[in-house]
């Protein structure tokens, strides 16, 4: 693209535009600059040309003065009002209505059924861009171009973008590059798949006869050109290997004449035939919360053992000192059968006199009843 500064030849579309006195049109300087360089090499031909989104209608005047032996000029606007443009030049019509209903679609390819250029100038929003496309590109001609302009708009929230937005319009297009390289993913795959999460979620449909007709996709500063050339044009074609001398490496040699074959990537886990990257990041923050749902299910179930654990270990000190207090008794009966025994007897003794019907005063039969508890073998074990 010429730079800005250069000067401009008489009829480019910069003078066109400077000297521009009818409708009013709206565009970024940028945008006329690559328009004239995109565009000179259709500029004297028959061609058909739509543009989506055109508000004043301004533009229309320009591109048929820039492109004199049009044979069509359609432009394409939602808003009800755009009913009062008229125009002297025949070549221009205008449809009402919303570009990716059926009945304004049917209504637009009536008119032509194919357009050398196709411009999408219309909500911005990514939802409509990805629609249009997958509306409007087979109906451009081969050789013809795509243009889908104020791509900025892709990075903002309100127009259902985001730098990270896996489904934003910026986001579409440069998945569409695959489709430049579609003869090296290394799986038999309609074209489509590549693009089927955008498909799904902005419930689009894409053409795999016209989107393997891609020959390029060139990014400019809010604007992508998509252009269509014969299924040969974006082959990568044989290899040509010419001169007499190889002192380093002789091999390439025999491949000349070889035609590119790329090797099976159907078990390829980032390859053609997995989930779509784009689908998984849109399940990311779902898997993040199931995840973090599982961790506290876990960090409970843990507390609960730790609480468990430690009823164990409470439970296995008492029994330790259960059995200390045993085996201290043990080596004190042995090393005192006698007390013990007398222990023994007393207690039996003291449990009858308790018990005796013989009139014994109560406070001597409390007596007796705390000393043979203090004798009682239970209370030692």
């Amino acid at each position: 693209m010429p730079s800005q500064a250069a000067s401009h030849p008489s009829n480019s579309l910069h003078v066109l535009y400077e000297a521009h006195e009818g409708k009013v049109s709206d565009k970024w300087a940028s945008y006329i600059y690559l328009y004239d360089a995109a565009f000179n090499k259709l500029r004297d031909r028959p061609i058909r040309l739509l543009e989506i989104g055109i508000q004043n209608g301004g533009s229309l005047e320009i591109w048929a003065r820039y492109f004199p032996n049009a044979v069509k000029i359609v432009g394409c606007d939602i808003n009800e009002r755009c009913r009062l443009l008229t125009y002297d030049d025949p070549r221009i019509a205008v449809v009402v209505g919303d570009a990716n209903d059926d009945k304004i679609f049917e209504e637009i390819k009536s008119i032509s059924p194919e357009y050398d250029i196709i411009i999408d100038d219309g909500s911005h929003l990514s939802s409509d861009i990805v629609r249009s496309f997958g509306f409007y590109f087979p109906l451009v001609t081969t050789g013809g171009v795509y243009v889908a302009e104020d791509l900025h708009c892709s990075y903002w929230e309100s127009f259902e973008g985001g730098i990270e937005a896996p489904y934003s319009s910026i986001g579409f297009f440069k998945r569409l590059t695959d489709q430049v390289n579609r003869e090296n993913w290394g799986a038999p795959l309609p074209a489509s798949a590549a693009l089927s999460f955008f498909a799904d979620h902005w419930k689009a449909q894409f053409d795999d006869a016209s989107l393997g007709l891609i020959e390029e996709v060139a990014f400019r500063n809010s604007t992508v050109i998509v252009s269509k050339g014969k299924p040969e044009d974006s082959l990568l074609g044989s290899r040509i290997v010419v001169g007499k001398t190889a002192i380093v490496d002789a091999a390439p040699q025999d491949f000349a004449g070889h035609s590119a074959a790329a090797p099976d990537q159907t078990q390829n886990s980032f390859g053609p035939m997995s989930e779509r990257s784009e689908a998984l990041l849109m399940t990311l923050p779902k898997r993040v919360v199931a995840l973090e749902e599982a961790l506290a299910e876990m960090e409970k179930a843990l507390a609960e053992k730790n609480a468990e654990l430690v009823h164990m270990q409470e439970q296995a000190a008492h029994a330790a000192a259960c059995q200390a207090k045993l085996k201290a008794d043990l080596v004190e009966t042995r090393q005192y059968p006698q007390k013990a025994l007398a222990d023994k007897l007393g207690f039996h003794v003291l449990r009858g006199l308790v018990a005796t019907p013989l009139p014994v005063p109560a406070r001597m039969r409390e007596r007796f009843a705390r000393s043979a508890a203090k004798r009682d073998p239970k209370r030692s074990a």
